[in-house]
């Protein structure tokens, strides 16, 4: 928002997977989400039960938390969402023989804000780190969702869940 405040997730030097990681505001968004996992466990929820995902920086940040932080979830999804190129997700995976939840990924071919490259290559490189991952590209869909993407989405959460 060229350094104009703005509600989002964490904070951002630009849209794009070249650029490093703002960890000072990422594992702070982590932490909190990880407090709402433990409030779901102190209510009785097993963890491979609970499954954690978002759209696009939400999607992004799914990601760290699923990876970095709470390895013992059931899955998670990222919906028009991106890694960057030198992700500290990636190190931590390389570095570690921890669990891998499964990772659900849709991404329209289209979208203008999120490349559907971007999507792919994180798809590419978590697979090469060891992650079991359902991927859909949507050749005409933006940086938005459809009801299919949500449908299969909707299948994989109930696989996943009876499955864990």
């Amino acid at each position: 928002m060229n350094g104009a405040p703005s509600t989002v997730w964490f904070d951002r030097k630009r849209i794009a997977p070249n650029v490093p990681e703002d960890l000072e505001s990422i594992d702070p968004m982590c932490e909190e989400i990880g407090k709402v996992i433990q409030l779901e466990v102190d209510q009785g929820i097993p963890r491979n039960k609970i499954i954690v995902g978002g759209f696009s920086m939400g999607g992004c940040l799914a990601l760290h938390v699923a990876y970095r932080f709470q390895q013992e979830i059931a899955g998670v999804f990222a919906l028009s969402s991106f890694l960057n190129d030198n992700s500290k997700v990636y190190k931590d995976l390389a570095s570690s023989d921890c669990r891998r939840p499964p990772l659900f990924q849709c991404h329209g071919k289209v979208d203008p804000l999120v490349l559907y490259e971007w999507g792919e290559s994180t798809k590419d490189l978590l697979i090469k780190a060891g992650v079991m991952c359902q991927f859909h590209s949507y050749p005409r869909l933006y940086h938005e969702m459809n009801k299919d993407e949500l449908d299969k989405l909707q299948a994989w959460i109930d696989q996943t869940l009876t499955s864990s």
